[in-house]
């Protein structure tokens, strides 16, 4: 097998394991907050779908795997919200979100 193609299926693999740890994370999150899940619009979860993906990009699969997200609140989930936004909206550098929202996270740990 090519080296390019080796390199092509590992970045797929990684890309793949990312969508599944995030996938896995907002259903336990949607679960905690079941009501006010359903208020939020698609703008909203791509922002937390964002930023849990660019959580999980800079930090160690055992951290993530403490993380408590039954833990967070509506509150919290508003904080990763605005977070994502800020980034999209160019307001916030991506690691300056990242750490805010892997403090927000180790404060339920």
């Amino acid at each position: 097998m090519p080296d390019v193609a080796r390199g092509e299926i590992g970045r797929r693999v990684f890309q793949l394991k990312k969508e599944k740890s995030v996938e896995e994370a907002m259903a336990i999150i949607r679960n905690s907050i079941a009501q006010e899940w359903r208020s939020l619009s698609e703008e909203d979860i791509q922002y937390i779908r964002r930023m849990l993906g660019d959580l999980w990009v800079y930090i160690d699969r055992t951290t993530w795997e403490q993380y408590s997200f039954s833990m967070l609140t509506c509150h919290d989930v508003g904080i990763i919200i605005r977070t994502g936004r800020s980034v999209s909206d160019g307001r916030m550098q991506e690691k300056a979100a990242v750490e805010e929202i892997a403090r927000l996270l180790s404060s339920h740990l």
